[in-house]
């Protein structure tokens, strides 16, 4: 049938959030998180920016309107070190990927 969902996976997933990575470009410097994980069609490897997990929660937000998808922290965190900055967000950003893979609806 046309137009019916079919799911890629049996709904299991386990992502991780590693320690942000320091990527030197000719136009400026970034940083990097690692993502590692797991789900029933076998390991998952990544690494990406912050901004793109604003721009994978908007997409979220989109395809699943009126259903809960877990914030983010904020990009600017005044009064922070960077360092601080870094680990908290890793923190967060590891915490968001988590509760996503518990809602199966994102799964």
């Amino acid at each position: 049938v046309s137009g019916l969902y079919v799911a890629q996976n049996d709904g299991y997933m386990e992502l991780a959030v590693g320690a942000p990575v320091l990527k030197k470009e000719t136009l400026g410097d970034y940083h990097e998180y690692p993502i590692v994980g797991l789900d029933s069609n076998g390991r998952i490897e990544c690494s990406r920016r912050f901004n793109l997990f604003f721009e994978f929660r908007e997409a979220l937000l989109q395809r699943y309107a009126g259903l809960y998808i877990p914030p983010l922290p904020a990009k600017k965190l005044s009064g922070k070190s960077e360092a601080t900055t870094l680990i908290e967000r890793q923190h967060f950003l590891d915490l968001f990927l988590k509760e996503c893979c518990a809602l199966k609806y994102l799964v």
